[in-house]
């Protein structure tokens, strides 16, 4: 059986860190298309401040010297779900990150601000 050359994926791409600067793949085609598109910026932002606050949550969480299992008691969760919220395997619900907040002493303010008047 005859095996790929050494480097080079089977569809003939190189490895993202043996790219030429010049190599642009479909990967890169819409990441580009994407940053042009206002909706998509839109969620991309979104997902940065979700990510800020689970960040903030966490570090809260450490900051009181409290285990993702005391969170999860105090949430009446589990250690698991707990660990897929802090790593973003999940897309929460304001009410689930409301009751982390209150797990770790805290609470969650939220402003409204117009985008286009």
């Amino acid at each position: 059986m005859v095996g790929e050359p050494e480097g080079v994926a089977m569809d003939g791409n190189l490895p993202r860190g043996k790219r030429h600067s010049n190599d642009v793949d479909d990967h890169d085609r819409f990441r580009q298309a994407a940053l042009k598109d206002p909706d998509a910026d839109a969620a991309r932002k979104d997902a940065y401040i979700r990510a800020n606050l689970i960040r903030a949550l966490a570090q809260m969480r450490t900051k009181l010297g409290m285990t993702q299992r005391d969170v999860a008691l105090a949430m009446r969760t589990t250690q698991s779900a707990v660990s897929d919220l802090e790593n973003g395997l999940t897309d929460p619900r304001l009410s689930t990150l409301q009751r982390y907040a209150r797990a770790v002493q805290s609470e969650i303010g939220i402003d409204l601000a117009q985008t286009h008047p």
